[in-house]
């Protein structure tokens, strides 16, 4: 278990404004610090040969402070996440992982970011003494890694999803 407390100046942050066109514009700017303090919960457990498990979680409470195209912002929420990786040694050559994570909800400059989570999983097996292998790799095996924005100011509301193609299915040599 640890905690912490960090700060971050000229924090880059992306902000969105209208142009004279009526053109909606995206970009990163630095004007912002943030304090985040916290603890986090860390595990690694390998009480047999044929199963590791790493994860953690981390809770902490975010401090936004700056301005955005001069008006002044103050924003504070509580956040939490977690990810995990477990292995499974089913032979000495082969192995079938799997790993997640979730991140919550949480503020932005200007809006919100409303998390997400995924879950991946792999199977892989070793040739010729580990000289080469064949990985069959799931991502996103539930089709939830999305991510979702939202920004609001005196001129413009603005919703923001991106719906990344999942699941995404590979193999290598």
């Amino acid at each position: 278990l640890e905690s912490y407390y960090r700060v971050t100046s000229d924090k880059i942050s992306r902000v969105r404004d209208i142009d004279s066109l009526g053109m909606i514009r995206l970009t990163s700017t630095n004007l912002n610090k943030d304090y985040t303090l916290g603890v986090e919960l860390t595990v690694n457990y390998e009480q047999f040969k044929w199963l590791r498990l790493n994860a953690s979680t981390s809770y902490y409470n975010y401090r936004l402070e700056g301005q955005v195209f001069g008006e002044d912002i103050a924003k504070k929420t509580d956040v939490w996440d977690a990810n995990f990786n477990l292995t499974f040694m089913l032979t000495p050559d082969t192995r079938l992982q799997t790993n997640g994570f979730y991140s919550g909800p949480t503020i932005t400059a200007q809006g919100n970011d409303y998390g997400r989570f995924s879950w991946n999983a792999a199977l892989r097996q070793d040739f010729w003494n580990k000289q080469a292998s064949l990985t069959l790799q799931v991502r996103d095996i539930l089709g939830t890694m999305k991510r979702e924005f939202s920004s609001k100011d005196a001129y413009l509301y603005n919703k923001f999803l991106m719906d990344f193609e999942s699941p995404v299915v590979s193999l290598a040599f």
